[in-house]
């Protein structure tokens, strides 16, 4: 990193150490005018959007916590900090009506969570019931933990199945 970079990316640490809400998002071309009347709109919500360059933003996750992220950080993001984890809720029903931010990632309190975890937490309202769904998942045994895990990878494999009978399929067809 350059020196500027480096020093971007020591106060951006600073901010993410003290931020309860964290929203990653991907961020598709907009025009300037937009753009910043979204950015306002956001403002007003408590939230605050902030653009930094991959670069800045990978020195900064590496080794931390965040280290998971690094997938997220490849195209045009934009950062969502927010002062109170409550705030949530109103990130999610902001960014239904902002068609060039759509979230990739959340992290509230230091917990990462998936756009469809933060679904399910907007359903549940409460912080708490969210901490009782988890609890629930968790106490419902091995056995359905592990059925639940393996699905996603069951479904893989049966496309990569089809796939390959398609692809089998029209080999033959080439042959005859």
């Amino acid at each position: 990193l350059t020196p500027v970079e480096n020093a971007l990316a020591r106060l951006v640490t600073r901010k993410l150490e003290n931020c309860p809400l964290l929203a990653i998002c991907q961020l598709f071309d907009v025009g300037k005018r937009r753009f910043h009347l979204d950015r306002m709109k956001l403002q007003c919500l408590g939230l605050y959007p902030k653009v930094y360059n991959n670069r800045v933003m990978l020195h900064v996750i590496d080794g931390s916590t965040l280290a998971n992220l690094r997938p997220l950080f490849c195209a045009s993001n934009c950062v969502l900090l927010g002062d109170d984890a409550t705030l949530l809720t109103s990130l999610t029903e902001a960014l239904e009506k902002i068609p060039h931010l759509m979230l990739l990632a959340c992290v509230v309190d230091g917990r990462i969570l998936t756009p469809k975890q933060v679904e399910t937490f907007r359903k549940a309202k409460r912080p708490e019931d969210f901490a009782l769904q988890t609890v629930g998942l968790l106490r419902q045994g091995p056995s359905v933990m592990t059925s639940m895990l393996q699905q996603p990878v069951l479904q893989l494999l049966s496309c990569l199945y089809s796939r390959i009978q398609l692809l089998n399929g029209s080999k033959q067809c080439v042959a005859t």
